[in-house]
């Protein structure tokens, strides 16, 4: 999902928490919550609703990613939309329980608060309030429950990649794979989008074609990753590395490996000296040095001593993981202490592209 338009306002557990442009149309629905009454409603009750709203989706977010950090997935942040919030994993559950158990974490997060609120309106106005004819006018509380009680049912609803579509992903994943799981459960979360769709026009309730493009659009992006890392999952280090690796020696001039990775296929060099990996000088390392140091400078002067190996029977998603984790833009293959092969963004990149054209099975 695209974050251009988002900006950081806080962090919470070390997870950055952002806010997206478009998450300001908030305000209209709120403010259509008290069309016909008077302007009063809205003021300044209607921006302290805005802000608890607010509080209540992030807490429904870090639901899923505190449980998504107890399986070990990195959360890269949480974005909030005008439909609700996004916790951006850096990875997808390794088991479909535990898809299921982050799937649900939200929802139940969103029950407990309006349990909380429930029991705050019943002790301190009586369960009168609830027998109110109209919403406007009726304490924040009140609000506060409506709207969790709202993202519990919304998010139930099975049209991935709502929290209930996941739900259902993971159920079917159990019983397939997670490809398959995913394909069902793609179309069923469409069917849904267009019921959506139908309803805001047939009621012109306008905030549910948002929803169905949502639906749509996030659905069809989920499967095209799913079918990505089903297929490095599925593919050897071996069938994807460059084999004709060129090594460099700490002592060998920037220029010299420059002139290298403009005549050649490879960005990324592993050093060695006297047999053995003693650092990695990647790409950006070479580029930034070129200009901050010049080209007669040595490689040992820049170059990374934290690198990453792996075994060409590796499989490639487990070797991007390793590059995300580690912050390195490549990886080097290794067979009894010696560099075999080497597979960087680019490699990865490549074969994105070929697995995508060659024909569906």
């Amino acid at each position: 999902m695209a974050v251009k338009w988002s900006f950081q306002i806080l962090r919470v557990f070390g997870i950055p928490i952002k806010v997206h442009a478009t998450f300001l149309l908030l305000l209209a629905v709120v403010a259509l919550a008290g069309r016909g009454e008077p302007a009063t409603t809205v003021g300044v009750s209607g921006l302290l609703l805005v802000c608890l709203v607010f509080l209540c989706v992030v807490l429904h977010e870090l639901g899923h990613s505190l449980v998504a950090r107890r399986y070990g997935i990195r959360i890269r942040d949480i974005v909030l939309l005008p439909i609700g919030g996004v916790a951006r994993m850096e990875s997808m559950p390794e088991k479909p329980l535990q898809e299921i158990a982050i799937a649900v974490a939200g929802p139940m997060v969103s029950a407990t608060l309006a349990f909380l609120f429930f029991g705050a309106i019943v002790a301190s106005l009586g369960a009168g309030v609830f027998l109110q004819r109209s919403v406007v006018g009726a304490p924040i509380l009140f609000h506060l429950f409506l709207i969790n009680l709202m993202l519990l049912l919304f998010n139930l609803i099975p049209a991935f990649p709502l929290d209930g579509g996941r739900v259902l992903r993971g159920l079917l994943a159990l019983k397939t794979n997670w490809v398959q799981g995913t394909r069902i459960a793609v179309k069923v979360g469409q069917a849904f989008a267009l019921l959506f769709f139908l309803a805001g026009i047939a009621f012109q309730v306008w905030v549910l074609p948002l929803i169905a493009l949502f639906v749509y659009i996030g659905g069809k992006g989920e499967q095209r990753a799913i079918l990505q890392r089903w297929a490095l999952r599925s593919t050897p280090a071996r069938e994807a590395m460059l084999t004709s690796v060129q090594t460099v020696a700490p002592r060998d001039s920037l220029g010299a490996v420059a002139a290298r990775s403009v005549q050649g296929a490879q960005h990324d060099f592993p050093v060695v000296e006297g047999g053995r990996i003693v650092g990695m000088l990647t790409h950006p390392l070479l580029v930034g040095a070129l200009h901050q140091l010049g080209p007669e400078s040595p490689v040992s002067a820049v170059m990374s001593r934290q690198f990453v190996t792996a075994d060409e029977s590796d499989s490639l998603e487990s070797l991007y993981r390793r590059m995300i984790e580690s912050g390195q833009t490549a990886v080097l293959i290794v067979r009894d202490g010696h560099v075999v092969g080497l597979v960087d963004l680019q490699q990865i990149g490549k074969y994105h592209l070929l697995h995508a054209a060659r024909p569906a099975a």
